[in-house]
C-alpha cells in the first residue's frame, strides 16, 4: 500500500466517521432519548408527583378523596403507646380495639378422636377390583 493510498483511505474514513456522529445527534433528538432516559430513571415520575403535591397545595381541590363510607368510618389507625396499648381516648370509633378471645372449650366439645372408618377392615388386606391398563402407542399389539 501506498501512502497516497493510506491517506485517501483515512480521509474516507474520517468522513465516514464524521456522518455517524451526525446521524447519532439527530436519532438522539428524534427519538427523544433524553425523555426515555427520565422515565428508565423515575425523573419522570417524580417531577409529577412533584407537581401534583404544589397543585394540591396551592389548591383545596385534592386530587385523591376518601369515600363516604371511608370518612363516615373515621381513622383505621389510632395512636399506640410505647408500651403497645391503645393511648386513652383514641377509641372513640364505636368498634372494640382489643383482640377478641375464641372459647376452646366450643371446640374441644365438638372435636372427637380419630377413629377407623370401617371395621371391615381388620386384616389389612387390599383387593383390585378393576384392574385398567392404558398404554400409548402407534404399535397394534398382537
Amino acid at each position: 500500500m501506498s501512502v497516497e493510498y493510506m491517506q485517501i483511505m483515512s480521509l474516507v474514513l474520517y468522513i465516514m466517521a464524521a456522518m455517524a456522529f451526525v446521524i447519532g445527534v439527530v436519532l438522539f433528538f428524534v427519538l427523544n432519548i433524553p425523555r426515555i432516559f427520565n422515565d428508565i430513571t423515575g425523573a419522570t415520575a417524580r417531577k409529577a408527583i412533584e407537581n401534583i403535591r404544589q397543585q394540591n397545595e396551592e389548591s383545596g381541590d385534592k386530587a385523591y378523596r376518601s369515600s363516604h363510607v371511608n370518612i363516615a368510618r373515621g381513622r383505621v389507625t389510632d395512636k399506640i403507646s410505647s408500651s403497645g396499648s391503645l393511648k386513652p381516648g383514641s377509641a372513640d370509633m364505636g368498634v372494640s380495639m382489643e383482640t377478641e378471645k375464641f372459647d376452646t372449650g366450643i371446640l374441644a366439645r365438638r372435636s372427637e378422636e380419630t377413629t377407623v372408618l370401617s371395621e371391615n377392615i381388620a386384616d389389612n388386606t387390599f383387593s383390585i377390583d378393576e384392574d385398567m391398563i392404558f398404554t400409548a402407542s402407534s404399535e397394534i399389539i398382537e
